[in-house]
């Protein structure tokens, strides 16, 4: 009764026990690596790791590099002044404050009055830029009219011009030395009546309907049956139109 419950349960052959003798060595080894591996590892260990894979340049292929000019002069400079056994005083400027510093302003020269009032139809740019009131911009925009009417009539024309203010008109005066030059509206076509600034593009189309069907224009009241003229219209265009 011993002997078979030996040999049924408990018997083993010679492959069976090398088996199980590996297996036994594989979870020693295996318990013995996790143990190892949950273990932190050493700064010193680690810094030793990272210097086995650091390639060392080459001698001849090490750039030194320079210092610059201004560097080297300073050491240069600094290493005198060590030697030197006197010690020189630098004087130390104050920083100023630049919150409690003064503003400057720029200071403008102002414009003397004039003693006399000056043609609107001979000033240039540089005499109407010593104008009070009138700087550049303004002096270029009152030539520039000028020359698109033909001639100032009126100082009040002046304020037909966007900008202009009402103070500036009593430095100028209208003298009969300059003519002012007119416009044949029997003779120009409809551009060229267009560009005028008291012409616009529906009265110059009824002067040349006009001229087509009834010939030319005689006089300016020939102009008030245009339904394009009002009597204002004609007041200030009377000027600078001629029939001949």
């Amino acid at each position: 009764m011993r002997k078979l419950f030996r040999g049924d349960y408990f018997y083993f052959s010679k492959s069976d026990r090398i088996a199980a003798f590996i297996l036994l060595l594989i979870i020693i080894v295996a318990n013995v690596l996790r143990v190892k591996l949950d273990r932190p590892v050493s700064p010193e260990i680690v810094a030793n790791v990272d210097t086995l894979f650091v390639t060392k340049p080459k001698a001849d292929t090490v750039k030194i590099k320079k210092e610059p000019p201004v560097y080297n002069d300073y050491r240069k400079n600094s290493s005198r002044r060590n030697s030197n056994s006197k010690t020189v005083a630098v004087k130390k400027e104050t920083p100023v404050d630049t919150l409690t510093e003064r503003p400057v302003f720029v200071q403008y020269k102002r414009k003397e009055i004039p003693t006399q009032a000056i043609d609107l139809n001979v000033a240039d740019t540089t005499a109407l830029v010593l104008l009070p009131g009138i700087g550049s911009y303004y002096a270029k925009r009152i030539v520039e009219y000028r020359e698109l009417l033909g001639g100032y009539v009126s100082v009040e024309q002046l304020k037909e011009i966007n900008g202009i203010q009402d103070s500036v008109l009593r430095w100028f005066v209208i003298t009969d030395t300059v003519p002012v030059r007119k416009i044949n509206i029997n003779k120009l076509s409809l551009s060229k009546l267009r560009n005028h600034p008291y012409v616009s593009f529906y009265q110059a189309k009824a002067i040349t309907e006009y001229r087509g069907s009834e010939g030319d224009i005689k006089s300016p009241a020939q102009l008030s049956f245009m339904e394009e003229f009002t009597e204002q219209d004609l007041i200030r265009l009377e000027p600078y139109i001629s029939f001949e």
